[in-house]
């Protein structure tokens, strides 16, 4: 019998380690896609509590300009779009935009926020059907119907809030995921503030005795009480979202409304409403804003950093795989 050629038997002896290594390796490979693509979700996930933030903002311009509009009081409203035609025009520019968005992530971000958006653009226009019809002219006399106008748009924001809560929440990576969370509180504060100063102020200016009804007092103070509790949330922020508060915390607007609120409750009135007017009317930078784009750039940079990260294990596992093979 022919003896068996050397290379034979250290091809037979390394035949079962390479399959081996190929194995796992190829194994390796596809369980780093697949982790690739979750990665990749989850941040998707998390940049998607940025997208409503522009849809809110100009739904609650549009309702800001309607609301004063009605009463006769647009005058006084600086650094913000005037007109229904512009302010609607924003509103729907959002609208598609934000549906695009959430259209191209698909998966669990079309889920959580399509329905939403589809009755929301329903809701929108019936708003605005019964806006144009009411005639009456524009003085304070209007401001029942004005303040049902702005409830049923509030109603259109809250939707949008509680997609967002439930995707945050949805987000495994804990600096990703404190970031999602902080976009959705710094939006929640803005309307917070928006509702407390509509209350405050209507009450304060326009109710007979002033702030003097328990009801009164009880929703000022209700709404006080979640925009303390906001600040708090925002200025507790810890890593490089601690950093962020630190520098973009708006401490000088939160303590003019601070003011404003605990005036009118201890006063029944606003003494100087051109002095709140001017408290209030500070430059992007110096609100909530600044903040909030600042989370916005670091769920981004997080966001990046994961993916990239993720992308160059897989191609260097993939090269690994390659050269076992070729071995």
């Amino acid at each position: 019998m022919r003896r068996i050629p050397i290379r034979l038997k250290l091809a037979a002896a390394l035949a079962v380690p390479l399959l081996a290594l190929a194995a796992l390796t190829a194994y390796e490979v596809v369980s780093t896609a697949r982790a690739v693509g979750e990665i990749r979700e989850q941040t998707e996930l998390a940049r998607s509590a940025i997208g409503p933030a522009g849809l809110i903002t100009t739904l609650q311009n549009e309702r800001t300009w309607t609301l004063v509009e009605l009463v006769g009081f647009e005058s006084m409203l600086t650094g913000q779009t005037e007109g229904y035609d512009q302010n609607r025009a924003d509103t729907d520019a959002s609208i598609a935009a934000f549906r695009e968005e959430i259209t191209s992530r698909g998966g669990r971000v079309a889920e959580a926020y399509g329905e939403t958006l589809d009755g929301l653009e329903q809701e929108v226009q019936a708003i605005r059907a019964d806006v144009d019809a009411f005639t009456a002219p524009r003085t304070l006399s209007n401001l029942d119907f004005a303040r049902s106008v702005f409830e049923r748009y509030t109603a259109l924001v809250v939707p949008l809030f509680d997609a967002t809560t439930r995707v945050a929440y949805d987000v495994n990576d804990a600096e990703l995921r404190q970031g999602a969370q902080l976009a959705d509180t710094v939006t929640r504060q803005i309307e917070t503030m928006s509702q407390l100063l509509i209350e405050t102020l209507a009450s304060a200016l326009v109710s007979p005795g002033g702030v003097d009804e328990p009801a009164e007092i009880d929703t000022i103070s209700g709404l006080h009480a979640d925009f303390q509790h906001l600040n708090d949330v925002m200025r507790s922020a810890t890593g490089v979202y601690g950093e962020i508060a630190e520098e973009w915390f708006p401490t000088d607007l939160v303590e003019n409304a601070d003011a404003i609120v605990e005036e009118a409750i201890t006063t029944g009135r606003i003494g100087n409403l051109d002095r709140v007017l001017a408290s209030m009317n500070v430059p992007r930078d110096e609100g909530y804003v600044g903040y909030q784009e600042a989370v916005h750039a670091a769920i981004n940079e997080r966001a990046d950093h994961l993916n990239d990260s993720a992308e160059a294990r897989r191609l260097w596992l993939s090269a690994l795989a390659v050269l076992a093979l070729g071995a």
